[in-house]
């Protein structure tokens, strides 16, 4: 970063990195992906190889926002989305954005009154040995039946029960009511 540029830390493992004048959104492309291939390299911390991946979201004074909360909440969108693409990237903000942002949080929401309200229940699938057919052991897969929604399949759900903690919830859900059924 240049030294005129300011990082800051918002907590845990959010930062931000803002930008003194540039001449446009090439010139925050490339330092996004220095800073990528930079923090993405592999480090030895105790004789151990340790890695992070980084996402990015970009927004642009004044297109993307005139205020600093403005700014602050689409470069979040933008990183969101930058996740959502498989990390280890960088996206600008766009204004659909805010919508599938609007979308999560809405998902967010739902999934913690689905857990307060117990609205998860098991499915059990069976495992076979294709040698015997022989059933050997069964899974226990947690599904969310919203009363709004249906019958919410897992990859609709899973990865952002993940990201805002309810992963762990869901997996002792499913081991106090999922019997251990491996043979």
């Amino acid at each position: 970063l240049r030294a005129e540029d300011t990082v800051a830390r918002l907590g845990g493992d959010e930062f931000v990195v803002l930008l003194g004048e540039i001449p446009g959104p090439t010139v925050a492309a490339n330092i996004a992906q220095k800073l990528l291939d930079t923090l993405s390299s592999p480090l030895l911390i105790e004789e151990q190889q340790q890695s992070v991946s980084v996402s990015i979201g970009i927004s642009m004074f004044p297109d993307d926002g005139r205020t600093l909360r403005e700014l602050m909440s689409n470069a979040d969108s933008a990183m969101y989305h930058a996740k959502k693409m498989g990390r280890a990237n960088h996206q600008f903000f766009a204004p659909e954005m805010n919508a599938a942002a609007g979308e999560r949080l809405k998902l967010e929401q739902a999934l913690r009154r689905a857990m307060d309200n117990n609205e998860f229940e098991l499915h059990y699938q069976p495992k076979i040995n294709v040698a015997s057919g022989a059933v050997v052991a069964m899974e226990a897969l947690v599904r969310w039946r919203s009363p709004e929604r249906g019958l919410v399949p897992p990859n609709e759900f899973i990865s952002v029960a993940e990201e805002i903690g309810l992963i762990i919830p869901l997996g002792a859900f499913a081991g106090v009511l999922g019997p251990s059924l491996n043979q």
